[in-house]
């Protein structure tokens, strides 16, 4: 990666870089870097700056949702056998709405992120236990491939499922 910093071209490859995207006017303005090394450098010809403290902190909360909604799956689909399936459906579709309905309602940073520990505690249990109780209704010799055919299926609803309802919005 080449960066331009105060001293000339600086090209380090092996170096953590950290990036944040500027806007102004409702178009990307610049791209600020912050080198590994301490130097800074400009990119796009704009003002050259380390990612505010605010914003590393949204980042990490962030990141903590994430996690949050991961160890919270982990820990329901442990435990959805005993509770049944029709209140593992509703406790799913409840994380779901309740993941949509956060940011609508109040758009402050910190639910916005609390509603992404939701979208990820209702998307990776809910593969988790329809994955579970598809392979349990399978015949042994087409398990591997009934799974990896829903997992599929599950995965690309997630990669083309935002396009539909984008238009829908739009």
């Amino acid at each position: 990666m080449s960066v331009a910093t105060e001293e000339g071209p600086h090209a380090r490859g092996d170096e953590p870089v950290d990036l944040f995207l500027g806007k102004g006017d409702g178009a990307v303005e610049r791209l600020l870097v912050h080198v590994g090394d301490g130097q800074q450098g400009e990119v796009g010809g704009g003002e050259v700056g380390v990612v505010e403290p605010q914003q590393a902190a949204l980042g990490d909360l962030a990141l903590i949702m994430l996690a949050t909604g991961s160890i919270a799956a982990l820990l329901f689909t442990r435990r959805a056998a005993r509770l049944g399936p029709a209140v593992t459906r509703s406790v799913l579709l409840a994380a779901g709405a309740t993941a949509v309905a956060l940011p609508s309602i109040a758009p402050w940073p910190v639910l916005v992120a609390a509603s992404t520990a939701f979208a990820v505690f209702a998307a990776t249990a809910a593969m988790a236990w329809y994955a579970t109780r598809g392979g349990a209704v399978v015949p042994d010799e087409h398990r591997a491939t009934a799974v990896s055919l829903l997992t599929l299926c599950y995965q690309l609803g997630g990669a083309f499922g935002p396009a539909p309802a984008i238009l829908l919005l739009a």
